[in-house]
C-alpha cells in the first residue's frame, strides 16, 4: 500500500450526472492547467470509514489487468471515461467512495479523485 495525496488543483475529476450505478460511472476529467497531462487505464476504489479513506479490496479469485495505453489531457480540456468496477470490484454497497488514478507529466505524477455516494 503505498501513500499518496490527493491533488485536485490541475486536473479535476467528477461522476457524469445520471451516470452512476452500483457497477460503473461516467468520470469526467478537467485539465485546469496550460500543461498537457498524461493518463492510463489503472484506477483504484476506495471507500470511506469513519473519516478517513481506505482501498477496497478487489473480490477473492478476481484478477484485474489493464492495458497500458497513455491518452493525452491537452491544456484546458474536458474528456468523458467510463469505468465499470462490477468484474474486480463487485456491486458496491451503499456508502461514500472515490475513483482515484493518476496524471502524468514527465516525471511528475498527481493522483485525482473522484468521490460519488452509492444511495
Amino acid at each position: 500500500y503505498r501513500k499518496y495525496k490527493i491533488t485536485n488543483d490541475k486536473i479535476t475529476m467528477e461522476v457524469k450526472q445520471g451516470t452512476l450505478t452500483t457497477s460503473s460511472a461516467t468520470i469526467i476529467m478537467t485539465n485546469k492547467t496550460d500543461e498537457e497531462y498524461t493518463y492510463g487505464e489503472p484506477y483504484h476504489l476506495e471507500i470511506k470509514h469513519n473519516d478517513s479513506w481506505h482501498i477496497l479490496e478487489l473480490e477473492p479469485n478476481t484478477d484485474v489487468f489493464f492495458t497500458m495505453p497513455a491518452y493525452s489531457l491537452k491544456a484546458g480540456e474536458s474528456v468523458e471515461k467510463e469505468y465499470e468496477w462490477e468484474y474486480g470490484y463487485g456491486k458496491l454497497k451503499k456508502g461514500t467512495y472515490r475513483l482515484v488514478t493518476d496524471f502524468s507529466k514527465e516525471q511528475n505524477k498527481i493522483y485525482v479523485a473522484a468521490e460519488f455516494i452509492i444511495k
